[in-house]
């Protein structure tokens, strides 16, 4: 008899230790008997509190990890190493994954076993790549002396293989690690991180193969559904591949029906029961009923008024890492926030905000080119304006009709060449940034109407966390080609 395949998931964790149990939950409502799960851990747990639970296994971390660099890469390594100890063997199914990343259905490990049979790709001359991670690779010349010039890159979130390459993987990190240390200028160059470029480019070089259990939301989020929503749960799109088993973003809440959908055992139960009979018998009826006893009580929001402020600027390269405030006199001012911006790039910003109405118009360009995805990351920035209510536990952001404008490279307007349709508003992500003990952190939208047509397209942002001085901020990031105009406005409730 064919003996079956140990499938073994290793997470990061660094959040609260209320949403470990919801996490928990998720792999034992999904996962097979004899799989297990390895939490990496940098915040001190009281594992006996999930003693109960089968085939969960703890490390904690004694070293913070980084975003950028080889930490995040190294801490799934310790878990590799981690995995051998436990099951006193080398070879099973080695998954790296991410709290945030949950299961939505059970996995079919037949057909995943299938999938790394599959020969994947060649990788691509680095001069072809562009993205932040790929500029930051250029500039490091101990990466590209011992890799070469030749990459790939690809998420970490349910990146599956066979155990025996990440002893592989484990080889090359330590020598890339061993590199730097040795080096008294490495700190000083740009570290892109290892864990996005590293794992896949090593396994395509010696022809190893991989697949992806977790089904990232990239497109959808540039159409205002960054996080999963019920629908995606019990009625997964032809996109999603029938081996994947996760989902990647969720938020990091037991409270949020989503997360509670795939954690709690009779919820999932009985939302499941839901979808089955609505697909069953649908009705137009059937469906605004539903809505509606979910739509009776919605928290009063209110509109957030503002001085007027105009800002019109040149994008150029030495802006990267600068901020730049709306007023030299208001301290609780608009301001943004440049990321690293590429070297050819030029192009004009503009920015309104009269009111409750905010409108940008941004024509930017990289190498004589003009490029509207967001991901490719060779132009960001972030809006960010200030919430003066500071009772306000939710924003909502409610999108309008936008002119179109073309700009020039001082940002000034050139001419008015359309509106842009607040349906077709698909450029903005659906992330809000507030401020929280001295560092803005991010806070995922937890409700969206994009889509739906209904509803006026809204975001709704659940504003939570310590603020500076009693002030939040919402951030809107802004990408290339953007024009977008929408009202902000306030509730104390959430």
């Amino acid at each position: 008899m064919k003996q079956e395949k140990i499938f073994v998931f290793s997470t990061l964790f660094s959040e609260e230790e209320g949403y470990l149990s919801s996490y928990i939950d998720n792999f034992n409502l999904f996962s097979s008997p004899k799989d297990i799960l390895i939490i990496n851990s940098t915040v001190k747990l009281d594992a006996k509190k999930f003693d109960e639970f089968r085939n969960i296994y703890f490390i904690h971390a004694t070293k913070p990890r980084q975003k950028l660099g080889a930490s995040l890469l190294k801490a799934h390594v310790d878990n590799y190493q981690y995995a051998k100890e436990i099951l006193k063997q080398d070879e099973f199914i080695f998954i790296t994954t991410a709290s945030n990343a949950l299961f939505f259905r059970t996995y079919d490990k037949e057909k995943v076993l299938a999938r790394l049979e599959i020969h994947h790709e060649k990788l691509g001359d680095l001069g072809g790549h562009s993205g932040w991670i790929f500029e930051h690779i250029k500039k490091n010349k101990y990466i590209t002396d011992f890799l070469g010039q030749k990459y790939t890159w690809g998420q970490i979130e349910g990146l599956t293989t066979f155990s025996e390459n990440w002893q592989l993987i484990e080889e090359i990190i330590d020598q890339l690690v061993d590199i730097s240390e040795k080096s008294p200028i490495f700190e000083d160059l740009p570290s892109p991180p290892y864990e996005e470029f590293v794992p896949l480019t090593v396994l395509l070089k010696e022809n190893r193969t991989f697949t992806h259990l977790c089904h990232m939301f990239w497109g959808q989020s540039r159409e205002g559904d960054f996080n999963v929503s019920l629908n995606d749960i019990f009625n997964p799109s032809t996109d999603v591949n029938d081996y994947a088993s996760l989902y990647k973003w969720f938020p990091r809440d037991a409270r949020d029906i989503t997360t509670a959908a795939v954690c709690q055992p009779e919820l999932h139960k009985s939302l499941s029961s839901l979808y089955v009979f609505n697909n069953n018998n649908q009705s137009s009826l059937n469906l605004f009923e539903l809505g509606n006893s979910f739509l009776k009580e919605i928290p009063h929001f209110s509109a957030a008024i503002y001085d007027p402020y105009e800002l019109s600027i040149a994008i150029t390269p030495n802006l990267s890492r600068k901020i730049i405030n709306f007023s030299d006199h208001d301290a609780k001012c608009p301001f943004i926030y440049f990321e690293f911006l590429s070297e050819d790039i030029e192009g004009g910003l503009s920015i309104k905000i009269q009111g409750d109405r905010v409108q940008i118009n941004s024509d930017i360009y990289q190498g004589g080119q003009t490029n509207r995805i967001y991901f490719d990351y060779k132009f960001y920035c972030i809006l960010y304006i200030p919430i003066a209510d500071s009772r306000a536990k939710a924003v909502m952001l409610k999108y309008h009709d936008a002119p179109i404008i073309s700009l020039d490279k001082s940002g000034q307007a050139i001419a008015e060449t359309g509106i842009e349709r607040i349906y077709s508003t698909s450029q903005l992500l659906n992330f809000a940034y507030c401020s929280n003990k001295s560092f803005y952190e991010k806070s995922n939208n937890f409700a969206s109407s994009y889509n739906n047509d209904y509803l006026k397209p809204v975001q709704i942002f659940e504003m939570t966390g310590q603020t500076i001085h009693g002030q939040k901020y919402i951030g809107i990031p802004i990408i290339n080609k953007l024009n977008v105009a929408f009202s902000i406005l306030t509730s104390d409730q959430c």
